[in-house]
């Protein structure tokens, strides 16, 4: 026994029995009430300050903090102040009692004779299950605690040293679990890698001079992490995805690497430590778990905001593209692990805030989720109690098309397993979803079942009828139901719209009742209940105030009433109410000032009022509190009184579009607009002293409208700071070139210029931004390819559609990142061979159709990351080229034969196959050998593969390889081949995931966990059968090992 342990033992009692022990007890007694009090303090703090701004979020942040603070101080301060009151005697008889009581039951235990089970359970070694049975104990503590709390202060006295001690080995345990956390974080630090792709290393050193940090930041790959994130603060590291992140586009990983380093600005892993000790201190305690959650959901928003403010400030972004990288962040974690649930929760919060969506009202619910845990824990240990059920044969067919009829088993079944496959029609496409084209009738309990999938659309286009009671079943699916029109008329005809059959009518309809021209309240409330994404009323004249109120409790995205001609301020308050990203207006064609005010109020992200003809100054003024994007494109004048009104707005983005004229004092006023952006697409002229104007205008400004420009407009317009549109000028002067190439944002958009000298290539090559837009080139001329191959940022030449050997020799000399020649149809060898010689990191040909085996000889030089999308097809030859390519390889391929696909899985990095539409058995054979980085397939490629080559000994280790490693198709293993099958998936090279693995027999999940990086659900919530092939059935004992890992596994629950 280690000598430490050796004394705790020997001291122990003598320690339980001292005034200490008694005070530490009275300390976790009084925690109870004192972190609810500080709970209750801060929600209520919480509401009081929203988060309206960057000051304020930073104000409920360190209102947080100090509640987090509190929570040991209030403890510290208890210990020191309360009086033990410790009676020795009779916590030694207690004890005493305690442990003949303690024996009693032991010796019954011993005794007890183990029952006989008639079905395969689980068995745990006897030192794993008395450890496994800990946190039972330690909730049944819980509850003892709460409950003696309330007793009289003699009756809880001699409990004092047990719940000292209690908590004292509680703490160890945590304690223990947060030096395992970070020993493991350590690990993943010194186990990581130098990024290859150095964009990486270089956008973290420009922007940490940006944010102000000194020290230097470390970028390494790791594929432990599904995200970025910090580790260190003396010495911080960013640790990256190792494969979840592939092909970033350059403002997406500005932004998620200004996120990062703001956290090291700010010092948060400093803090996170102290956060992390507390915890260990307090982790009996539900209050402070939602204190130490509401902290960290802080941190990030401030995070989020100090982020947005340097890219606003380096022209890299606003609120809305930072929000949108998140979003893009989490959809390529999806994409990369395949069938990945999203993470909801904290990222959906700071993607309404940073997009303007009023935040809605938090409160403390971790003593309802630890209740709900400890009622689905009793659930777990009553079902394994329970007789296990024989496994059903009725297997549906692995092309769900080809289903004609269904059990409301089955329908649970697929609702519960589905793993979605790209579905629509021709006004909607959606990315997950679940075919049953060949149903041709659907009971109202088979249509429950199905509203349960989780996926976003449910396809039934043979239906020949729908009932009543069908339509209110699928009105409860959150996602799209597609039937066919025919089936959906004859609802109608035979279903009115009423309030018992909006949400059907919504439902049926995708939520476009544009048919609908008149609407009572309570029609309206029942519509509001509808589950998806867009309600459209655009055949509504008129409005009320209890029918607006009604509509705006519908809590989808898309709210549009494109026909109303007027509307009340009552009912614009009512409106304004929405909670959604979206309410349209656009057939309101006038607008008071008190109706503008009440607008005003909604705090969406986009307000759609392009209807309005004329603006007075007055109804101007009163939009000012609106702070999304606010769209007026059926202006076609505005007077200087009414820009200055609309120049007070708050929305992040101003959109006059439909402006045809726009005077200096109008443009001055304007310029005064502090919002991201500021549309003006609709001028085709725009005078010297308006350019003037609108060149103080310190955000995004669009001109796509104007078709000429002076030259000193050009040199006025060069000022700006912001990102500049003008694709719809198609010649420019050498001297505007010249002036516009002083632009100091971050975008310079000519891409309607279809001629350039020179001179203008050579003046624009200076343009400081990192993004220069001439799509709308279509030929090139060497002198002016050399000239624009000095530009330092991104290239956009999408419109060229010939490219001679010259020009591509000048324009591999390029000195930025990313090359795009989207426009290039075909290549010759020769300009293949010379674009090959570009040193950034991006080429993008996405246009070529045809690629010959000597251009892709060449092309496959190239050292950085090569699109080449546009390719539906590739001979063998060119396929065996491009696989000598070392970077990231991007096809849009729609088919490949078995000689392509053998040529591709030789390729060692990266490669994309997006365009897929369905895959061979031998190509599939190939991939299972591929040697790169990763492998991403289109999902109807890996679709069409499972439906055609059902699970096997021969096919498993192509579908782990398909699958990326995580097989969320499969369910059960109850084949009599099931065992040679998990034998087969056990030698897989890499991680293997079966996240929905519910049913297997003991001998196959034996053969299953014999690979050391297997994950699988926990396995108490597997359900153990009869062996498949008939051999004899035994109970299932629980390697060591394995389940080591299963615990870790709840760890990270």
């Amino acid at each position: 026994m280690p000598p430490f342990a050796a004394w705790l033992t020997d001291r122990l009692p003598d320690l339980l029995a001292s005034p200490l022990a008694a005070r530490l007890g009275w300390t976790c007694l009084h925690s109870l009430w004192q972190a609810l009090a500080i709970a209750a303090l801060l929600a209520i703090a919480l509401r009081l300050v929203p988060r309206r701004s960057s000051a304020a979020t930073n104000a409920r942040y360190l209102i947080a903090t100090a509640a987090l603070v509190a929570l040991p101080v209030a403890a510290v301060a208890t210990f020191a102040i309360v009086e033990p009151g410790v009676n020795p005697a009779a916590v030694e008889a207690e004890s005493d009692a305690a442990s003949a009581t303690a024996s009693r039951f032991a010796g019954d235990g011993a005794a007890a004779p183990a029952s006989a089970a008639q079905s395969p359970t689980i068995v745990l070694p006897p030192h794993l299950a008395t450890a496994a049975a800990r946190p039972a104990a330690r909730a049944s503590f819980a509850a003892v605690s709460a409950a003696a709390a309330s007793a009289a202060l003699d009756h809880l006295r001699p409990w004092l040293p047990a719940i000292a001690g209690v908590w004292l080995a509680g703490a160890l345990l945590a304690a223990g679990r947060m030096t395992i956390g970070y020993w493991l974080t350590r690990r993943m630090v010194a186990r990581g890698k130098p990024l290859a792709d150095g964009r990486f290393q270089a956008s973290v050193e420009r922007w940490r001079r940006s944010i102000g940090i000194d020290a230097a930041v470390r970028v390494l790959a790791s594929a432990a992490v599904e995200a970025p994130i910090v580790v260190g603060w003396l010495k911080p590291v960013i640790l990256w995805p190792a494969a979840a992140l592939l092909g970033l586009p350059a403002h997406e990983l500005d932004a998620l690497v200004v996120h990062e380093l703001a956290h090291v600005r700010r010092q948060d892993a400093l803090m996170n430590l102290l956060q992390a000790c507390i915890d260990v201190l307090f982790f009996h305690h539900p209050a402070a778990w939602w204190i130490s959650g509401t902290v960290r959901a802080e941190r990030e928003h401030c995070a989020d905001d100090l982020a947005v403010r340097v890219l606003e400030a380096g022209h890299a972004g606003s609120r809305l593209s930072y929000a949108k990288a998140l979003l893009a962040l989490e959809e390529r974690r999806q994409a990369h692990a395949l069938a990945l649930a999203a993470n909801g929760g904290s990222l959906l919060d700071r993607i309404r805030r940073l997009a303007g969506v009023e935040e809605q009202p938090a409160s403390p619910v971790r003593p309802l989720a630890a209740a709900a845990m400890a009622s689905l824990l009793l659930a777990v240990l009553v079902t394994a109690a329970a007789p296990i059920r024989e496994a059903r044969a009725d297997e549906l067919p692995k092309d769900t098309n080809k289903i004609e009829s269904l059990t409301v088993e089955q329908a649970k079944r697929l609702a519960d397993t589905f793993p979605g496959v790209p579905v629509g029609s021709e006004d909607r496409f959606c990315a997950c979803g679940l075919p049953l084209q060949s149903l041709k009738i659907v009971d109202a309990d088979v249509a429950k079942a199905l509203s349960g999938y989780r996926g976003n659309a449910i396809l039934l286009t043979g239906l020949t009828t729908i009932d009543a009671d069908v339509a209110e079943a699928f009105a409860g699916f959150r996602g799209t139901v597609f039937v066919p029109v025919a089936v959906q008329q004859e609802f109608i005809r035979r279903n009115p719209l009423n309030a018992k059959t909006a949400c059907m009518h919504a439902a049926l309809l995708k939520g476009d009742l544009t048919s609908v021209t008149t609407l009572d309240a309570e029609t309206a409330k029942a519509l509001a209940g509808f589950k998806g994404y867009s309600l459209m009323l655009n055949d509504l004249t008129s409005l009320d105030a209890d029918t607006a109120r009604a509509l705006a409790e519908f809590q989808g995205g898309l709210l549009s009433l494109c026909r109303l001609r007027t509307l009340d301020a009552a009912a614009a308050r009512a409106l304004a109410e929405f909670k959604g990203t979206c309410l349209a207006l656009r057939g309101l064609d006038a607008l008071d000032a008190d109706t503008a005010k009440a607008l005003a109020r909604y705090n969406g992200g986009e307000l759609l009022l392009d209807g309005l003809r004329t603006l007075d100054a007055a109804t101007a003024k009163e939009l000012v509190n609106f702070r999304g994007q606010l769209h007026l494109s059926g202006l076609t004048a505005v007077d200087a009184d009414a820009a200055i009104g609309l120049a007070g707005c708050k929305a992040k983005t101003l959109c006059l579009s439909g402006l045809t004229t726009l005077s200096a004092a109008a443009a001055k006023a304007l310029a005064q607009h502090e919002g991201n952006r500021m549309d003006l697409n609709g001028l085709t002229t725009l005078s010297d002293e308006a350019a003037k104007a609108l060149a103080q205008h310190e955000g995004d400004l669009s001109l796509n409208g104007l078709t000429t420009l002076s030259d000193e407009a050009a040199t006025a317009l060069g000022q700006r700071k912001g990102d500049l549109y003008l694709p719809g000028l198609t010649t420019l002067s050498d001297e505007a070139a010249k002036a516009l190439a002083q632009h100091k944002g971050n975008r310079l958009d000519l891409s309607g210029l279809t001629t350039l000298s020179g001179e203008a290539a050579t003046a624009l090559a200076q343009h400081v931004g990192r993004e220069l837009a001439l799509a709308g080139l279509t030929t090139l001329s060497a002198e002016a390819a050399t000239a624009l191959a000095q530009h330092k940022g991104t290239l956009f030449l999408n419109g060229l559609t010939t490219l001679s050997g010259d020009a591509a020799k000048a324009l591999a000399q390029h000195k930025g990142s990313y090359l795009i020649l989207d426009g290039l149809t075909t290549i010759s060898d020769e300009a293949a061979k010379a674009l090959a010689q570009h040193k950034g990191q991006y080429l993008r040909i996405d246009g070529l159709t045809t690629l010959s085996a000597e251009a892709a000889t060449a092309l496959a030089q190239h050292e950085g990351e090569l699109r080449l999308n546009g390719l539906t097809t590739l001979s063998g030859d060119a396929a065996t080229a491009l696989a000598q390519h070392k970077g990231d390889l991007i096809l849009g391929l729609t088919t490949l034969s078995a000689e392509a696909a053998k040529a591709l899985a030789q390729h060692e990095g990266a490669l994309f196959l997006n365009g897929l539409t369905t895959l061979s058995a031998e190509a599939a054979k190939a991939f299972a050998q591929f040697k790169g980085k990763s492998l991403i397939l289109s999902s109807g490629a890996k679709e069409s593969f499972f439906q055609n080559n059902r699970l096997t000994p021969e096919t498993a280790l192509l579908w782990a390889a398909l699958s990326g490693g995580k097989l969320t198709a499969v369910t059960t293993l109850d084949s009599p081949d099931s065992v040679a099958i998990a034998k087969a998936l056990a030698t897989h090279k890499g991680p293997l995931s079966l996240p929905n693995l519910k049913k297997i027999s003991p001998k196959t999940l034996s053969a299953l966990i014999e690979k050391e990086d297997i994950d699988i659900p926990l396995i108490e919530t597997l359900e153990l059968i009869p062996e498949p092939d008939g051999s004899p059935t035994k109970d299932f004992v629980i390697p060591e090992g394995f389940q080591q890992r299963q615990n870790q596994q709840r760890q990270q629950r």
